[in-house]
């Protein structure tokens, strides 16, 4: 019998004993299972997490960024999205179609945690502006 610390004989590495790994959940760059919920963000910050999945091979990527109480910047980008879903700021509607991608992002911040599932028709203007943002952030 292998031992657990084994790779398994398929060659996969073992999973991340700290990490439970569920079938479909996302997964970090290294393989292990990545986190859905942005992490903490502190008694006076704001965190925002973006994930994107669907597309041809149907992944799922995740950035996030995390910032200050006194960073007007992300403040501005966050409070301009449409996080009520009322339809304003948010592009006509059209057809759900193969491939396409699926946002999802959420805000925390000490008052509130806010989050929004889009479609990819609708990542335009307010939410272009804050996911691009994140996402260059994250990158960095």
């Amino acid at each position: 019998m292998p031992h657990p610390a084994d790779p398994d004989p398929a060659g996969d590495p073992p999973p991340d004993a700290g990490t439970p790994t569920t079938p479909g959940a996302p997964t970090s760059p290294d393989g292990t299972t990545a986190p859905t919920q942005p992490t903490a963000s502190g008694a006076d910050g704001m965190s925002v997490v973006v994930e994107r999945s669907g597309g041809f091979a149907g992944l799922t990527r995740r950035w996030s960024v995390t910032a200050g109480p006194d960073d007007a910047t992300w403040t501005a980008l966050v409070d301009a999205c449409d996080w009520d879903g009322d339809g304003t700021g948010r592009a006509a509607s059209e057809p759900a179609g193969a491939d396409r991608f699926c946002w999802t992002v959420t805000a925390r911040t000490p008052a509130a945690e806010r989050s929004a599932a889009l479609a990819e028709h609708e990542v335009d203007g307010p939410w272009r502006a804050l996911i691009d943002a994140v996402r260059s952030a994250s990158e960095q």
